[in-house]
């Protein structure tokens, strides 16, 4: 006669656990890439106050224009590092990043220094033109 064995205790089948792990494990990393992201835009926030702090002071008479291209170098830079730490993905097609909340703030300041924004801002405001006249 058979005897039905009753198990008790924790059992997990290596098969079906794979899937939840590799999804815990991603959206671990995506939470640890959001968080250096935040960290590396507080950088770039706190390099373009300090642009604006210093074109300000360059206004008002109390800091050179050498002491605004160290700082506008010094915001280029922490810019690129946060779009570099921004970026999630690249896929063929397809670039997944991080948003942004302050980019048009940063852009608006960074602009006269960065031909790239520059050129954007035009081609931009090109459509807008296009946009309104068509």
């Amino acid at each position: 006669t058979a005897h039905p064995r009753l198990e008790l205790g924790f059992q997990l089948d290596a098969s079906a656990a794979v899937g939840p792990a590799f999804v815990l494990g991603g959206f671990a990393a995506l939470q640890w890439r959001i968080k250096g992201a935040e960290a590396s835009r507080g950088e770039r926030d706190a390099a373009v106050e300090a642009l604006r702090a210093a074109q300000s002071d360059l206004l008002a008479g109390e800091a050179t224009p050498d002491d605004v291209r160290v700082a506008a170098r010094a915001a280029l830079a922490a810019a690129a590092a946060y779009d570099d730490e921004r970026r999630v993905a690249a896929l063929p097609g397809a670039l997944l990043r991080i948003p942004d909340p302050s980019a048009e703030q940063a852009g608006r300041i960074l602009a006269p220094f960065d031909p790239s924004l520059q050129r954007e801002r035009r081609e931009a405001a090109a459509r807008a033109a296009e946009a309104r006249a068509g």
